[in-house]
């Protein structure tokens, strides 16, 4: 009899995230490219030693649009950690450990049906170009570790995979 409860329980445990999953920050206007194929990236960097790392991605391909300058709510920095220190404090937009809440990374995964210029990075060409998707799972992968940097201290996860050995996106 408990071996049924328990399994009750993780049956809807199961719904609810399929649910949560597929209307990602509570908007059904989203659709949302599937990184779920892709390997789990372990332990990302904000920064790593080789100039990789999320930083990396957001200085090459947002800083042009993005920068301190402009009108824009995100913004990327001079340096990494004035640009963590910036992403961290606008509400909403990096979410620790809820990467499926963020607006960073909803922005670059997801379209919005209601507002087609709301994906980043805005387009003028058909077919667009967004970010790779491994671009895309690398930020994935930090916002769901923590979403740490130097100042703030590396990301630690103890928890790599979540259902069975397979990927944790959702």
């Amino acid at each position: 009899m408990r071996q049924l409860a328990q399994l009750g329980l993780l049956m809807f445990w199961a719904a609810a995230v399929s649910s949560i999953a597929a209307e990602p920050h509570g908007t059904p206007n989203l659709a949302c490219d599937d990184l779920r194929a892709l390997p789990l990236n372990i332990n990302v960097q904000w920064q790593d030693d080789e100039g990789g790392g999320v930083y990396s991605i957001l200085r090459t391909h947002c800083a042009a649009c993005h920068s301190v300058s402009g009108p824009r709510r995100f913004r990327v920095a001079s340096t990494a950690d004035q640009t963590l220190q910036l992403l961290l404090g606008e509400p909403g937009l990096v979410i620790a450990l809820a990467a499926r809440s963020s607006e960073l990374l909803l922005r670059i995964n997801c379209v919005n049906a209601v507002q087609p210029s709301w994906r980043m990075p805005r387009c003028s060409t058909v077919p667009c170009s967004y970010r790779p998707l491994s671009d895309q799972a690398l930020i994935y992968d930090w916002i769901a570790q923590g979403a740490r940097g130097e100042a703030f201290g590396q990301a630690q996860s103890d928890v790599v995979f979540t259902d069975s050995l397979e990927s944790g996106r959702r």
